[in-house]
């Protein structure tokens, strides 16, 4: 298998690259999923798990946030200058037009969880989960 360290994808007709995660922000994005449930059973999808562990309960607004916020800060528009930051280390919108677009901000998301949990959980759960999302579109951005 080849390592790679990012990805590029066109989201809402522009472009955009997604980065790898350090080791511990994996971890961490890893462990958020198994032991909390993303919004409509993402975590589910990923893992491969046919039954969710009891007793788990649905990711708080904080806790979700938090967790955008670390997917975007591997996320990058492509313009002609270089890549320009998604969400800059200070907490601002990097890039034009994002601040509002809820439908380009979770398909990069789940884009960035997917690119890097891909090496962590079953390969066939998460080829699952990326054809099962292939041609969706949220707000008309395609995932």
């Amino acid at each position: 298998m080849v390592h790679e360290d990012f990805k590029d994808v066109t989201i809402a007709e522009r472009k955009w690259r997604v980065k790898k995660f350090d080791a511990l922000t994996g971890c961490y994005l890893a462990y958020q999923i198994m032991s909390q449930m993303l919004p409509g059973g993402l975590d589910k999808k990923i893992a491969g798990m046919s039954k969710l562990p009891e007793g788990r309960a649905i990711m708080g607004e904080g806790e979700f946030k938090s967790l955008i916020i670390k997917c975007l800060s591997v996320c990058y528009e492509l313009l002609p200058a270089g890549p320009a930051p998604v969400k800059r280390k200070d907490g601002t919108w990097g890039v034009i037009g994002i601040e509002n677009d809820m439908g380009t901000v979770m398909a990069l998301a789940i884009n960035a969880i997917m690119f890097n949990v891909q090496g962590f959980f079953d390969g066939s759960a998460l080829k699952d989960l990326q054809s099962s999302l292939a041609d969706t579109k949220l707000f008309n951005a395609k995932i």
